[in-house]
């Protein structure tokens, strides 16, 4: 998905660097209020020893914790009039906006109908982008799965993309810490549904619903009934909870 907009503004990049690039710490996960006060305070990870998250990761009320007990004040703030950029408008003609607005008047629009499924994938998109989220990224070798799959093949279509989801769906399960939404309150609130869209390259939608409750054999059917599955190489995919 691509988000165009009409003006584009160039300006000078503002660089905040967390000390964990060469920090003992740095296969950890950390969430985004706990990157805020690291910035915010300029803190090093590998000085804040007690961490009381899931697989000793460290959690917000750790970070606040360190911090009242050394008493650290927040970094100053760099100054905004710094970002301040001055733009001369273009200056148009008469003959320049004649020709815009025959221009205008040349053009045709057609709207493109929009089913459920993709309406739901759009608005998922729109919520990662408005609620405050991280990413983490991992390697992995899928020799195994590939061979597993060419030894199955006769007996059912299966896939690396069904071993993804099933993977997804199963972990969600098992940190129904990461299972949450922002509610109405601006409040995180878990939830016990786990639910996974997968949106691949050639615009194909499709939602696995109670996706923790599906094994591989159904999610492989799943994708045959959406012609996603070794019909099509998925090199570029997206899976959103």
């Amino acid at each position: 998905m691509v988000f165009v907009s009409s003006l584009i503004v160039r300006s000078k990049p503002i660089i905040r660097w967390i000390h964990i690039q060469n920090s003992s710490a740095s296969s950890i996960l950390i969430g985004p209020a706990v990157k805020v006060l690291l910035l915010r305070y300029n803190l090093n990870l590998d000085n804040i020893k007690k961490r009381s998250g899931p697989k000793n990761n460290l959690i917000k009320s750790d970070v606040l914790n360190y911090i009242s007990d050394t008493k650290l004040s927040p970094i100053p703030s760099q100054q905004k009039n710094q970002l301040k950029e001055t733009f001369e408008p273009i200056k148009l003609n008469q003959y320049s906006k004649q020709n815009i607005y025959l221009s205008k008047q040349r053009q045709q629009f057609f709207e493109i109908p929009i089913n459920d499924s993709k309406k739901e994938i759009i608005e998922q998109f729109n919520k990662k982008i408005n609620i405050p989220h991280s990413y983490s990224s991992i390697s992995i070798n899928t020799s195994n799965i590939k061979q597993l799959c060419n030894q199955l093949n006769s007996y059912i279509d299966l896939s690396i993309e069904c071993f993804i989801i099933y993977a997804c769906a199963q972990a969600l399960k098992s940190l129904p810490q990461i299972n949450v939404y922002w509610n109405v309150n601006n409040n995180l609130q878990k939830t016990s549904n786990i639910n996974i869209s997968l949106f691949s390259q050639n615009k194909t939608s499709i939602i696995f619903n109670n996706a923790d409750l599906l094994n591989i054999e159904s999610i492989s059917k799943l994708l045959n009934d959406k012609g996603l599955e070794n019909k099509q190489n998925l090199n570029t995919f997206r899976l959103i909870n």
